[in-house]
């Protein structure tokens, strides 16, 4: 048993929270921003449940619910920044497929020219 300050984090609590994030560490780079967030939010909130409530199972799970819905809902979703960047590579291609094309139109003009002023 883990005493900090008075409250103690029994058994279950404390399984749960090594589980928990023993669960996320080889998993985090899967992850995106909000949901890594969502994650450290509920183990925090689930071991202050438990410390708070001296180790009740329905606090620890309130605790670990709260601390998730927070974390998930802070900063912004970094998918949005993938779809920014998707955008800025299809504009990218697009720039250099019409810089080929014209490219391409140039050296057929100059070699009509070339042969016409023969």
């Amino acid at each position: 048993m883990y005493k900090a300050s008075g409250a103690s984090l029994k058994g279950v609590a404390a399984a749960l929270a090594i589980a928990a994030g023993l669960a996320a560490a080889p998993n985090a780079d899967a992850l995106t921003k909000q949901e890594r967030r969502a994650l450290a939010g509920a183990i925090v909130g689930g071991v202050a449940g438990s410390l708070l409530s001296h180790g009740d199972p329905w606090a620890t799970a309130g605790g670990a619910l709260a601390g998730g819905a927070i974390g998930g809902v802070s900063g912004h979703d970094d998918r949005r920044d993938r779809w920014r960047e998707d955008a800025r590579q299809r504009e990218w291609e697009r720039r250099e497929r019409e810089r080929r094309e014209w490219e391409w139109r140039e050296r057929e003009r100059r070699q009509n020219n070339y042969w016409r002023d023969r």
